[in-house]
């Protein structure tokens, strides 16, 4: 994930993104929600598998999104150490984002600058849309399986708490008109400051049919946050981890677009889940 901001708690992260009230919800359960994410810590992305997942209900979590015009960018990300803490020469990394009305991130929790209308509620509280980004490979397994790519939307309450959904999505011979749309509003280089408008978008369409398929688990952030100064660069921990189990499809032509201008891969490496436990939700459609 690329740049966010935790600006409550005193905390500034970098992150690297139906109609309005459309009633989608996903449903799982557990005593003390917020205790389940904040007190199970560790990092992401794992490996998922259904032999090792547990039937859990949380309160219902619902997602409210509704057209917006949205800001498409390169976000960058300044590496300064390994996954093991080894400090490395910086390095910097690349992907494609799009903030939501061009939201300002490292002004979001401390301004109120997001979206009021595109947001998730968990257990009672919004987390606003702010921006959703893309990785490749994708960054979560799932049953050994790695996917062509991931989209991460990012949403964040105004407590600081921030909820991640993600989405895979795997080469096929379908045309998807909505990534296609997405990736022609591209930089022409990954490293190029120019931005451009995706009008009147809705989130959903970046979405799977069946939404109610999917595993919450407790996790960090995927890229590092830290200066050049800094020895360690944290991957920030207790964040509310959503990955629906069903992916959308990207067709050959326009997955081959985007990383003619992303060269290099940007997801990390699959992390330990040590002591959490990974929970797995199923509905019909």
């Amino acid at each position: 994930m690329k740049k966010i901001f935790l600006g409550f708690l005193g905390l500034t992260l970098f992150l690297t993104s139906c109609q309005k009230d459309t009633g989608t919800e996903i449903l799982v359960e557990t005593p003390n929600v917020d205790a389940f994410y904040d007190n199970t810590l560790g990092q992401t992305p794992i490996g998922i598998n259904d032999a090792n997942t547990l039937p859990l209900n949380l309160e219902n979590i619902s997602f409210n999104y509704s057209n917006f015009d949205g800001v498409v960018k390169s976000a960058k990300t300044s590496y300064i150490a390994d996954d093991n803490g080894v400090t490395i020469a910086p390095f910097d990394e690349y992907n494609l984002k799009v903030a939501v009305n061009g939201s300002n991130d490292a002004a979001v929790a401390a301004l109120g600058k997001y979206n009021s209308d595109n947001y998730i509620v968990i257990n009672d509280q919004k987390y606003y849309l702010i921006q959703y980004h893309f990785h490749y490979d994708s960054e979560h397994e799932l049953n050994g399986k790695r996917y062509d790519m991931e989209v991460h939307f990012v949403h964040q309450a105004t407590s600081g708490k921030v909820a991640v959904v993600g989405v895979f999505i795997n080469k096929s011979a379908q045309a998807n008109a909505t990534l296609e749309t997405i990736f022609d509003l591209a930089p022409a280089t990954e490293s190029a400051t120019t931005t451009d408008t995706l009008f009147n978008f809705n989130a959903s369409s970046l979405f799977p049919t069946n939404t109610k398929d999917y595993y919450t688990y407790s996790g960090s952030l995927t890229t590092p946050f830290g200066g050049v100064n800094v020895l360690k660069a944290p991957y920030f921990e207790g964040l509310r981890w959503f990955v629906l189990a069903n992916p959308i499809n990207v067709s050959e032509e326009s997955y081959n677009h985007y990383i003619e201008i992303y060269e290099h891969k940007n997801a990390r490496p699959i992390q330990l889940i040590g002591a959490r436990k990974v929970y797995h939700h199923t509905v019909n459609k």
